[in-house]
């Protein structure tokens, strides 16, 4: 039970996190790219607590790799600076750890790999806000 609450607070945290870097309403029918590239990091960072939370190292792997995939994109450059540089790095890390423990179907490490990844990204959109 504290594991999951422990995972809870993390993707609450990562959503909030979010919501703060995307500012408020946007104009009806139109999404900026930064907020549909945002939601779908958020979905692969939901997909890794789901599976976690049922032991589903497929799908714990899968979202790793693809919000991996996303931290590659042109998008995922906010900025050139060598603090922001290793952040990104910091959570390309994290998610790797989190694959390989999925791939050895060891949860705790996943887990433990989860909350480093959400301290991961509550320091880089701390860092973001303040720049």
């Amino acid at each position: 039970m504290k594991k999951i609450t422990v995972f809870a607070i993390g993707i609450c945290t990562i959503v909030v996190g979010a919501f703060q870097l995307l500012g408020g309403p946007q104009e009806p029918g139109r999404e900026p790219p930064l907020k549909s590239f945002m939601l779908l990091k958020l979905e692969h960072a939901k997909g890794i607590l789901g599976g976690l939370a049922t032991e589903d190292f497929e799908s714990i792997a899968k979202n790793a790799q693809a919000l991996k995939g996303l931290s590659l994109e042109s998008s995922w450059n906010r900025l050139t600076t060598t603090k922001y540089l290793q952040h990104s790095s910091d959570f390309r890390t994290a998610l790797t750890t989190i694959t390989e423990a999925a791939h050895e179907k060891n949860l705790d490490r996943a887990a433990l790999g989860y909350v480093n990844l959400t301290l991961q990204c509550i320091e880089c959109h701390r860092y973001l806000r303040h720049q």
